[in-house]
């Protein structure tokens, strides 16, 4: 009899402890619940947001780029950062960011028509508080929120070789080593091809990429069956 007490204790006990560690998991469930309901509405609400607002708010949360005084911090690490953060927050901005980048001639508000003009007064704005130094100055001599146009110059003063580094990016391009991951090699050689169109305005043909590809690529399965699949690919 005392046996089955202590035998019955125990199953209580365990049912006990059993029973705690669902309680535990419905609340951990629950809290999961709760975070992805809130990030849903935050998200919900930035997409509902002024692409300037957005932006503030998407600042707040990933934190302000560090201010570009064209002295203490490299160009390239600053305007990666930038041109991200406008990317994601408003992508026609950063389409008009790239051409201005390419342009040969001022971009200034008065030759634009309305959406390009609030576009780049916008990002005057924006360049405002995001450069200091050296850097504002060439901001605020391009023209009270001329924005575009004080892109073009920070590119044109920071980054002055546009057509140099365009040869530089297709040679690295043409000669891509894929040794290591191939995967992780294919999937930024893919990246880096959408770098250069983006930089030179000028798409690679596919069958250059392909023949790149199957040039470069380490004897393989992956690279036979690419040669063996060249037609339907």
């Amino acid at each position: 009899m005392q046996q089955q007490v202590a035998d019955l204790a125990a199953a209580v006990r365990a049912l006990q402890t059993e029973l705690g560690e669902a309680r535990a998991a419905a609340r951990a469930e629950a809290a999961r619940a709760q975070a992805t309901a809130d990030e849903a509405r935050k998200i919900a609400r930035l997409g509902a947001l002024h692409p300037v607002e957005r932006m503030a708010a998407e600042m707040k949360m990933i934190g302000k780029p560090e201010m570009f005084d064209g002295v203490t911090l490299p160009w390239r690490e600053w305007s990666v950062v930038f041109e991200e953060l406008v990317g994601v927050s408003y992508p026609p901005m950063a389409a008009a960011m790239a051409s201005a980048e390419r342009s040969a001639v001022p971009m200034l508000v008065a030759n634009m028509d309305p959406p390009e003009e609030e576009i780049s007064r916008q990002l005057g704005y924006w360049l405002i508080q995001a450069c200091k130094g050296q850097a504002l100055d060439i901001v605020m001599r391009a023209g009270r929120l001329e924005g575009l146009e004080a892109w073009r110059q920070l590119c044109r003063r920071y980054e002055p070789q546009a057509i140099g580094r365009s040869a530089s990016r297709l040679a690295l391009l043409l000669s891509w080593d894929f040794s290591g991951d191939v995967i992780a090699e294919l999937d930024l050689f893919e990246y880096e091809l959408g770098r250069y169109a983006e930089q030179s305005g000028q798409e690679i043909a596919d069958m250059i990429k392909m023949g790149v590809v199957l040039r470069q690529l380490p004897g393989s399965p992956l690279r036979r069956h690419m040669i063996m699949n060249a037609e339907q690919l």
